[in-house]
């Protein structure tokens, strides 16, 4: 089930910034038409006036079922098909040790990152079984490939997101649909400035790590365009699990032959940054 981009008609959430936008360039750059789609307008206005005749903006909160339904309806109906549908959109959720983590700081994050795909496969692949043809693209993370301390809500719901991907990728492919999954490591987009939830900030013992330094020493900070050009890449060839970062792929790698080394690795990685902000 290869992928030709040129005149295909693309559908992708999270657009207004980050890896969506992103997406969309490369996207538009290899011929596709692109409804991008963001609960942030301005900033997915700000993404179309780039490819002003490739890509058409919508607002749209992936949280909410009906408006996702009828985004992807209406594009498959304004133009005939749909080929392509990214579920990209994401937020970090509640960052740092999980003692603090409350029921409600889920919510969000189950919201956005777990429910916004479900929301976007249940209106898309129906279409597509009828069609015999389409590709479904959802945006996980390294973080669904192996554990992330200080950012366990945020790894629960990228698990999902790849377990989701590869069970329905193999009931699929009998329709003609592909599925894949993307799993960078950290990109140099606004999900990296995380804020922590405001009822626990201020509490006495709270701490967080810094993103940025934490994963400059893991996986490295890498160009979000050139992640997006070798998405393309890889979906075009019908890969179902997409890996970006060297250091990514060997962390996964070492993840799934041997777990011991990773949980051992974690302990260490997570203990040396709580010292450094809690005792240092």
């Amino acid at each position: 089930m290869t992928v030709d981009y040129n005149e295909a008609v693309a559908w992708v959430s999270g657009a207004g910034s980050g890896i969506g936008r992103s997406l969309c360039g490369a996207l538009a750059g290899r011929g596709a038409t692109v409804i991008a789609t963001d609960i942030d307008r301005e900033g997915v206005e700000a993404t179309a006036t780039v490819h002003p005749n490739s890509v058409l903006p919508d607002c749209v909160d992936v949280a909410d079922a009906d408006a996702v339904t009828a985004s992807i309806r209406d594009a498959a109906t304004d133009h005939g098909r749909i080929d392509l549908v990214f579920n990209n959109a994401g937020i970090t959720g509640p960052f740092g040790e999980y003692r603090f983590v409350r029921t409600h700081h889920w919510d969000a994050i189950l919201d956005t990152n777990l429910r916004g795909v479900i929301n976007g496969v249940t209106a898309a692949y129906p279409i597509m079984v009828r069609q015999r043809g389409g590709h479904i693209v959802n945006t996980a993370s390294a973080a669904g490939l192996l554990p992330i301390p200080g950012a366990v809500a945020y790894s629960t719901t990228k698990y999902a997101i790849v377990g989701l991907s590869r069970s329905l990728r193999a009931e699929a492919a009998g329709y003609g649909v592909g599925v894949s999954v993307l799993c960078p490591g950290a990109l140099e987009t606004p999900i990296l400035d995380i804020a922590p939830p405001d009822d626990i900030a201020d509490e006495p013992a709270f701490w967080m790590p810094d993103a940025r330094k934490l994963f400059r020493r893991s996986t490295g900070i890498k160009d979000p365009d050139d992640f997006a050009h070798y998405a393309l890449d890889r979906i075009a060839a019908d890969v179902g699990v997409i890996v970006y970062g060297r250091r990514a792929r060997t962390f996964a790698r070492l993840g799934r032959l041997s777990p011991r080394v990773t949980d051992r690795v974690n302990r260490l990685v997570f203990a040396s940054e709580r010292k450094g902000n809690v005792d240092g």
